[in-house]
């Protein structure tokens, strides 16, 4: 596959768009390469240790390796030998009733349970309480895509926190209280800052931060986001919401539950301004 450059004689353009459409695998991958490229002889696109694409300077030349999985994603570029994380991640999943999204768990953050009066007297409370309704609903096998601000504290920390998850394959999409946790990106499926993931035919845009537009928002895509702690107020005509943990009551919040609402929200949109 060749990604071609701005013009005749350029290096190859940033951000690079690289698609992958494999046979019978229902899956894509869109990856775009971060502006430190141009300062790079060669980029590698790495998911899960295996190297998917290497991009060279000039016209790009991009070779796949297969992959034969239900979910596709990369995590990371490398340049040699400093990692980092891409800027978005697109990818499908085909089944929807294994699927949840949440965020802001906040971990060992105890300043957190002060600022949005979470009914806790530690975080020690506050983290089993978190820990145990995910494991309550998320089964190991299904997928859950987390919106950000994961823990505070050391990569240790960070570990043992991941290790108290039972789900096998979480997306992260990271917060602003990630610095840390991004040192940690190999305990989870894919680690991004924007990420447009597909689930079944549904489109979803998903941000740690609430967004006025978006890709294909015109066009029946969702945006999911976190950070506002369930004080951002709800736009009842926009689908869009909070899937943070304050917003729910400490539970994720499943597929079926999201589309309910955004089908009300698509339905109310239908209905002429004076009878809304």
């Amino acid at each position: 596959m060749d990604v071609a450059a701005k013009s005749a004689g350029e290096p190859a353009p940033w951000p690079i768009l690289v698609e992958r459409r494999g046979e019978g695998m229902g899956i894509i991958g869109i990856h775009f390469i971060q502006p430190e490229y141009k300062d790079h002889e060669k980029a590698s696109v790495v998911w899960c240790g295996l190297e998917l694409a290497s991009v060279d300077r000039g016209p790009a030349k991009v070779g796949w390796t297969a992959c034969h999985r239900s979910v596709f994603s990369c995590t990371r570029l490398n340049f040699g030998r400093t990692g980092s994380p891409l800027q978005q991640v697109v990818f499908h999943n085909r089944n929807m009733a294994d699927t949840w999204f949440t965020s802001d768990f906040h971990f060992g953050h105890f300043n957190i349970i002060r600022y949005c009066n979470r009914p806790f007297a530690s975080t020690e409370e506050m983290d089993a309480h978190v820990a145990d309704r995910m494991n309550a609903h998320v089964k190991p096998n299904d997928t859950l895509y987390f919106l950000g601000d994961f823990c505070m504290g050391n990569v240790e920390k960070v570990a043992a926190y991941r290790k108290r998850l039972n789900c096998k394959t979480i997306h992260f999409v990271e917060g602003n209280h990630d610095k840390v946790t991004r040192k940690s990106q190999g305990l989870f499926a894919s680690w991004s800052s924007l990420s447009e993931v597909h689930v079944g035919k549904q489109g979803i845009v998903l941000c740690h931060y609430a967004m006025r537009v978006w890709p294909h928002h015109g066009r029946g895509a969702w945006q999911l986001y976190g950070h506002s702690h369930g004080n951002l107020p709800d736009d009842p005509l926009s689908l869009s919401m909070d899937v943070g943990v304050d917003s729910h009551s400490f539970h994720p919040w499943h597929f079926d539950e999201v589309q309910a609402i955004m089908k009300a929200k698509a339905t109310a949109r239908e209905q002429p301004p004076e009878t809304r």
